[in-house]
């Protein structure tokens, strides 16, 4: 292997696309003229990011930017409150489909440590508790 004879650059170079927007307050008007000129229940997470000029993918990525957190976090709950405003006036199913991409649950869901449980109980208080847990059972 040869033996380098001059010393390459080693300043680090920015890779990739500029920033779309240098200051979150450039986006904090798009978003403030998406708002405005949309009904309220015609707001959507896709309209929003048509709107400023980018994809839902990038607004998740600006979603997670110092400076843009707050920004994108605010926007995304107002186009939630869209959502949940319409569930409530019209209770449509896509309603609901919209809102599970929010988060939300429609179901309560239990984790239940089961091994924690049977590791303090003896062989006997065991198949008591099973016992009694199998004559509860509705089904």
């Amino acid at each position: 292997m040869a033996k380098p004879t001059e010393l390459t650059d080693t300043i680090k170079k920015k890779v990739g696309h500029p920033p779309k927007w240098e200051t979150p307050q450039q986006l904090i008007d798009l978003i403030n003229a998406y708002l405005n000129d949309t009904p309220v229940d015609e707001l959507t997470v896709t309209g929003l990011a048509l709107a400023i000029g980018t994809t839902r993918e990038t607004l998740c990525v600006y979603g997670k930017k110092e400076g843009f957190v707050e920004t994108i976090e605010q926007a995304k709950l107002i186009v939630e409150n869209s959502y949940e405003l319409s569930l409530r006036a019209n209770g449509r199913s896509g309603d609901i489909f919209a809102l599970k991409n929010f988060g939300w649950k429609d179901k309560t869901e239990q984790t239940v440590d089961l091994k924690a449980a049977i590791v303090d109980l003896s062989a006997d208080e065991y198949k008591k508790a099973r016992l009694e847990m199998l004559e509860k059972d509705d089904c």
